[in-house]
């Protein structure tokens, strides 16, 4: 009769009781360890770690991953200038980079209620390859400083919505569950918009669309040319190319389409205009 036991779990990380490797040691594999007292480590007693390289280490100052965690890529012989010397009561042990940081959290329902989904900068295609449900989206928040692209299509195509703040119901823009892809990135970057549209120049376009009047002073006016009805985003991008001003519109019967402008300074702009089917028009505009 023999018994079989089982192979011992890899270890991806240890954990030292004392500063520079000392003291009792407790070796962990990959995982989630909510409490680990409940893996023999004493709670609030840790003082170094040693991490296997392509491996990253999270050390939460609560049990259940509360806290801000302090996150580890490399050897670290002395917790104390990290602030969590003595203070570690859950972990987690994972291999590859960290995620970056979160900056937009999406959520499901309006008023953020529902299933929450966070994201870190960084370009998002296919929203359901990272386990967000596709046209499931009804609000989210942003934190300052970065700026969100919402797409109605995967690969970032179809109708965009620029957003700088937190918006509380995605319906009021006209993009309730109308979420397929996403861009996060720092305001004041290039936009995919911008890269992508703002190269485009009026002659290059079919002239579907003309602005007047131009140089404009507190208002313009945008003339449809062939259109019978349609909708549309305007975006409004300075020089520097830097959203200054977005805005929905209805194209129908053939009626002027009027945008104020007002609380722009004076210089020149690029008038960006996608309608439903995603195709744009770009008009550069001189604001007096």
């Amino acid at each position: 009769v023999y018994e079989f036991v089982a192979p011992p779990e890899p270890t991806f990380a240890t954990l030292f009781q004392d500063g520079a490797y000392g003291g009792t040691s407790w070796a962990l594999g990959i995982g989630d360890y909510a409490d680990i007292s409940l893996e023999g480590i004493a709670l609030n007693d840790l003082g170094s770690v040693q991490v296997v390289p392509g491996h990253t280490v999270e050390l939460y100052p609560d049990l259940y991953f509360g806290g801000t965690p302090v996150v580890l890529t490399a050897d670290t012989s002395d917790l104390v200038a990290l602030g969590i010397n003595d203070d570690t009561e859950s972990v987690k042990i994972y291999f590859g980079d960290p995620p970056p940081p979160t900056v937009a959290t999406l959520y499901q329902n309006g008023w953020y209620g529902g299933t929450s989904w966070e994201l870190g900068v960084g370009e998002y295609p296919d929203l359901s390859l990272d386990g967000i449900n596709d046209n499931d989206v009804s609000s989210l928040q942003i934190d300052p400083g970065f700026v969100i692209e919402l797409y109605s299509e995967k690969d970032f195509l179809g109708e965009v919505l620029i957003l700088e703040e937190n918006t509380v119901f995605l319906g009021y823009s006209g993009f309730n569950d109308k979420v397929s892809s996403v861009k996060v990135f720092v305001a004041g970057t290039t936009t995919t918009v911008v890269s992508l549209r703002a190269k485009i120049n009026q002659e290059e376009l079919p002239m579907l669309l003309s602005l007047y009047p131009n140089p404009a002073d507190d208002i313009f006016y945008l003339q449809a040319k062939n259109i019978i009805s349609t909708s549309a985003n305007i975006y409004i991008y300075s020089s520097n190319g830097i959203l200054v001003k977005q805005q929905k519109v209805i194209f129908e019967n053939a009626r002027d389409v009027e945008v104020y402008v007002d609380e722009l300074a004076t210089g020149m702009y690029m008038i960006l205009i996608v309608n439903a089917a995603g195709e744009t028009t770009a008009i550069p505009m001189f604001k007096n």
